[in-house]
């Protein structure tokens, strides 16, 4: 082969290289993605209905990378993402280039296991945008001035926390069912550490977290997936890679809560003034599958309270039709896990009538015969059933994935519990489970476990039973205890 033919060659190999970096789609129609040398994951949604880009950028981290004694303060390093960086120096030029941008919404989050910042803007500031979370998520001044203000503001939310019913009910639920470290519960955090937090801690965290290898990119609107890489290249390409806080296959790096954390059932009943005098609320609690030590068992785990939802469920009609309860119809029934990396939650949520039923008798009850009604709910589907099942999980996949931030918001809740894999095999997955993976679900995560019970009551239907509550061991929850 000549040298010229060998150089054109060459040439079209490149050629052809580089345009599949630009040409990852994903099994997800219209959906692309890239991974930068430094690790940055990039994932752009190509939807051209209207001139509107949505851009999000994600890191792995939040409640459950906390400590006892940090607790609080990835929430605080959140809010200090839009007091001030080397491009934008005060907090009043941030929400200057935000007007700037156009924004139509923007904001930023601490959950469980994420913190994400996000924001819509026109079309034609694609690159100002990119470039304004650069700025802010790698370069914050974390000004120790701006930080003693932001702190004022963490603490009053904090605060309102306090007072706030479902707030409380989920601290103190939390407590029960992650008893050795229910801080990483609480993206909020603690007054006391926020009050003393320093403008050291929070560098600490920027280096450990803030990495393009612990981050993502997501981009969605009227885009090509060619521009939005181009650009994140050229902007977020010089973001060092740092060591990962997160070691591949050694998962003590991620504390795991216990499966079973109470030695016998406990029942706990808090008066909830958003609870009308005509209902009260019994839900039942169990820790279920983690994604990051029990990914496998996840997919056959969503099934059984897939079948249970069916209003023609045992599940649904033993508790309704078998037994005079005091329910109002099937619709105040429901079965539910939440897939998460370290804290997959499992809730069994009844509406009772009042005046129609005992709360603390249909408590115990329906704690009682949950396993027997789950486990005779799939012992009844069949290969046609499951079929059924198994296509209404794809359509509710594609209605809540219609719009560029709807899908890219789905993306990424499985990117930060598992990985992109996790969304992309779904489906697959999903079609693999079978009747007995399902019983063996059952088995595994309800059967011989020990729930938390509790009921949510309005407060003046409360005092007139307060006493028998106690009597018959609930544990009240009447205030917040930090």
């Amino acid at each position: 082969m000549s040298r010229k033919i060998l150089n054109k060659c060459l040439i079209l190999i490149l050629f052809l290289l580089n345009f599949s970096i630009y040409s990852q789609e994903t099994p997800i129609k219209g959906l692309y993605q890239k991974e930068l040398d430094n690790g940055l994951k990039v994932f752009v949604a190509e939807n051209h209905t209207v001139p509107l880009v949505y851009i999000e950028i994600a890191v792995k981290c939040g409640a459950y990378t906390q400590e006892e004694n940090t607790q609080g303060l990835f929430h605080l390093y959140e809010h200090m993402m839009f007091k001030g960086n080397k491009k934008f120096k005060t907090s009043q030029e941030v929400n200057r280039a935000l007007s700037d941008l156009g924004t139509s919404s923007w904001n930023g989050t601490t959950g469980l296991e994420c913190v994400n910042y996000y924001f819509t803007i026109p079309k034609d500031q694609l690159k100002e945008g990119l470039d304004f979370w650069n700025q802010a998520v790698r370069n914050p001044l974390l000004d120790k001035k701006e930080l003693e203000n932001e702190k004022k503001v963490v603490i009053s939310e904090i605060q309102r926390d306090f007072t706030e019913s479902s707030h409380i009910y989920n601290r103190e639920t939390n407590k029960k069912l992650f008893p050795d470290s229910p801080w990483k519960m609480t993206p909020g955090g603690s007054l006391e550490v926020v009050k003393n937090a320093t403008v050291s801690q929070l560098k600490k965290i920027q280096k450990e977290f803030y990495i393009p290898n612990n981050s993502a990119l997501f981009v969605g609107g009227d885009v090509t997936p060619e521009e939005v890489f181009n650009l994140a290249q050229e902007i977020f390409g010089d973001w060092k890679r740092q060591k990962s806080p997160f070691i591949k296959n050694e998962k003590n790096t991620i504390v795991q809560h216990t499966q079973n954390p109470l030695k016998k059932t406990e029942f706990m009943v808090m008066p909830y003034e958003k609870m009308s005098k005509n209902l009260y609320q019994v839900i039942v609690k169990y820790r279920g599958p983690d994604a990051f030590y029990n990914e496998e068992d996840t997919f056959p785990f969503d099934m059984v309270f897939q079948c249970i939802q069916n209003p023609n469920s045992y599940f649904k009609r033993f508790f309704t039709e078998e037994n005079d309860l005091g329910l109002p119809e099937k619709d105040y029934i429901s079965g539910y896990y939440l897939t998460e990396k370290t804290c997959g939650m499992t809730n069994f949520n009844a509406f009772f009538y009042t005046e129609k039923s005992s709360p603390i008798e249909n408590a115990k009850f329906f704690a009682e015969n949950i396993y027997k009604s789950v486990l005779k709910s799939i012992q009844e589907q069949n290969e046609q059933n499951l079929t059924i099942i198994k296509q209404r999980l794809k359509d509710d996949m594609i209605f809540s994935t219609e719009t560029a931030q709807g899908l890219l918001s789905t993306l990424r809740a499985n990117w930060i519990f598992a990985d992109e894999q996790y969304f992309y095999n779904y489906n697959q997955n999903m079609e693999k489970v079978t009747k007995e993976k399902m019983l063996e679900m059952c088995e595994k995560y309800i059967k011989n476990i020990n729930p938390l019970v509790t009921i949510l009551i309005n407060p003046e239907t409360f005092k007139t039973m307060k006493d028998d509550f106690i009597k018959k061991g609930f544990t009240v929850i009447e205030r917040f205890n930090n």
